[in-house]
């Protein structure tokens, strides 16, 4: 009889940038988006305003469950 082990480990870093970069819009990130919407904003302000709410560092930005990119906020 053979016995088969499956572990199971990614092959890549998954704390990457790119890996960031396709992560899903938070809950919170939407919710403040269409705060700011109601405010007036536009998808350009609200993107420059979640940029400036958070530490900016390049591993922050990338991370898309907390700057969305702007084809998703105009939607």
């Amino acid at each position: 009889m053979t016995k088969c082990t499956v572990i199971y480990a990614h092959n890549h870093s998954n704390d990457s940038a790119a890996t960031r970069s396709k992560k899903n819009v938070s809950q919170q990130t939407n919710d403040r988006l269409d705060q700011l919407f109601m405010e007036g904003h536009t998808p350009g302000s609200s993107r420059k305003l979640l940029q400036q709410s958070i530490h900016m560092d390049d591993s922050t930005l990338a991370d898309r469950s907390l700057v969305p990119d702007y084809k998703y906020i105009c939607r």
